[in-house]
């Protein structure tokens, strides 16, 4: 962040005004405080210690539509699918968010940072990227998500329809 802003100023944007005002902002050219998310190359071979930036996706072929997250020595693993965003007002979907972990075998950091990623519809060139420290147990072990496959999710919603059925 800039020394420009406040010593105590917190960015705490929510989904639809991140991407609804500062992405669509980048994108299209328009003013707004520059100081608030620095541009970086994210993707390149520095270690990613920001907190909040624009950076250019690339893609792994000219032709083909894969990005490629590797950073430093490690890589950005996805987590999860992408989850729309949609404009309050009007229910419009502008996105998507998706999240991904830093990892880098053999490496302290393994798992220990979490980036949250912004897509604007229709403009997948530039992304906004939230970058946060992963939470961690009392030994400093980064504690996982535990993710439930998708055939036990199946077999619990069938579990759930039984019941009500019967």
């Amino acid at each position: 962040m800039s020394a420009t802003l406040p010593p105590d100023y917190k960015f705490v944007p929510s989904d639809a005004e991140l991407i609804g005002f500062y992405l669509y902002n980048k994108v299209h050219n328009l003013p707004f405080s520059r100081d608030t998310i620095p541009e970086c190359d994210l993707y390149g071979r520095q270690e990613p210690w920001q907190i909040w930036f624009f950076t250019l996706l690339k893609k792994k072929s000219n032709k083909g539509s894969r990005i490629c997250r590797g950073v430093g020595s490690g890589t950005w693993q996805g987590e999860d699918g992408a989850k729309e965003i949609k404009v309050e007002k009007t229910h419009l979907k502008i996105r998507l968010k998706k999240r991904f972990r830093y990892e880098n075998k053999g490496s302290e950091h393994i798992g220990g940072w979490i980036m949250h990623e912004y897509l604007l519809l229709g403009h997948d060139e530039f992304v906004v990227c939230r970058i946060r420290k992963n939470e961690h147990d009392e030994e400093g072990v980064v504690k996982k998500r535990k993710r439930k496959s998708i055939r036990a999710l199946t077999r619990e919603r069938r579990a759930f329809a039984i019941v009500i059925l019967a």
